[in-house]
């Protein structure tokens, strides 16, 4: 689907109380309960201010939105209903959640909303909640990659034969491209087909090994001078970093949407949690 025929889906498939008034209301919380069950329960990974009353509860969200990004914390917004767009009710520091992941959670959890017998207000919820936990989960992992770049190039360099250096770093290089093409699709298959918990388990437990084995093989490496913070990033005055950050660039660049578009057609969702 696209994002047109998702949101016709949305609106003509879901109930919602917009569209049919109190009959469209669906008391208990049976429903949303076991469909973020099956989600991993994203709204548990982030503090919520819940703002209830009777009049004024999207002003007042917004302005508490307002003061916590101008206090410089990342700040998810929901809201009901919208005025022109769908987005408008799923917003972080501001900006509506793509219409890609509004497309890739329809299409992913199709199924488990039939079942369930979700309302659109359930549906949208859920949306808002695991969308959140996604953007604090890539955020958290892509840390590393920064980590694994400096660290890997001092060393590399440091025991690299002498007029081996470049060589040495191009393989590090290498040995991340090729842990993209095939970690990063399989992890999102796992993902998929399992659950991001799962998947973060596998990883976790492979960081784990590669850590004990670093300690166990590395050889030792000195400490480097410190030459103070500038002198940090003298090295981005040279043409060959800006070609290898360059490469990295279009590697992770190419892969990630790749993977990201392919694998929803591969595995539609796991099975859905039967209600209770």
């Amino acid at each position: 689907m696209n994002y047109n025929q998702t949101l016709e889906f949305l609106f003509s498939s879901l109930v919602s109380y917009q569209e049919k008034g109190p009959e469209a209301y669906k008391p208990g919380l049976e429903r949303i309960t076991a469909f973020c069950k099956h989600l991993g329960n994203p709204q548990r990974n982030y503090f919520t201010i819940h703002v209830a009353g009777t009049n004024g509860k999207g002003s007042v969200s917004h302005m508490l939105a307002s003061v916590l990004q101008q206090a410089g914390y990342r700040t998810g917004l929901y809201t009901s209903p919208h005025l022109r767009d769908f987005r408008e009710r799923i917003l972080v520091d501001g900006e509506m959640i793509p219409k890609q992941k509004v497309v890739n959670f329809v299409d992913k959890h199709y199924d488990c909303m039939k079942e369930l017998g979700l309302s659109f207000f359930e549906m949208s919820t859920a949306l808002a909640f695991d969308y959140w936990s996604m953007l604090a989960a890539r955020f958290i992992a892509g840390l590393p990659h920064g980590a694994y770049f400096g660290v890997g190039a001092i060393v590399a360099t440091s025991l690299a034969a002498p007029g081996q250096a470049s060589r040495d770093v191009c393989l590090m290089v290498t040995g991340m491209t090729i842990a993209n093409l095939v970690g990063v699709p399989l992890g999102s298959f796992l993902a998929w087909s399992l659950s991001w918990r799962a998947t973060f388990a596998v990883v976790a437990c492979a960081a784990l090994l590669l850590i004990l084995a670093l300690r166990l093989w590395m050889p030792h490496v000195p400490a480097l001078p410190n030459k103070g913070f500038r002198a940090q990033f003298r090295f981005l005055g040279h043409l060959t970093p800006w070609l290898v950050l360059g490469a990295i660039g279009l590697g992770n660049g190419g892969s990630s949407p790749a993977t990201a578009t392919s694998i929803p057609s591969w595995r539609r969702s796991r099975a859905c949690p039967p209600r209770s």
